[in-house]
């Protein structure tokens, strides 16, 4: 029996240039950063096994910043997330 196994090894850069996030008394500025994500994906006859990360080197990042009455409140981005993903078929 030949097993058709493909392996494939994906780097994704993405790239914020820096941004300033205006709030109703002051500007808030968000420094650029870059995001590395890297994915090895190992398939054979509709089966497949992937490792992952995202965010590969724990950027640090604000997605969003409101001011309230309370303070300036953000969101930050996702932190490094690593993991693996098994798909078959049956």
């Amino acid at each position: 029996m030949v097993l058709d196994t493909v392996l494939n090894l994906a780097c994704q850069v993405l790239y914020e240039s820096s941004d300033c996030l205006s709030l109703n008394s002051r500007t808030l500025e968000q420094e650029a950063f870059a995001l590395a994500n890297l994915r090895l994906r190992d398939e054979s006859e509709g089966d497949g096994f992937y490792v992952f990360a995202n965010n590969l080197f724990d950027t640090e990042y604000v997605t969003q910043a409101f001011e309230l009455s309370t303070g300036t409140v953000g969101t930050f981005g996702a932190p490094r997330t690593l993991g693996v993903q098994i798909r078959a078929q049956f």
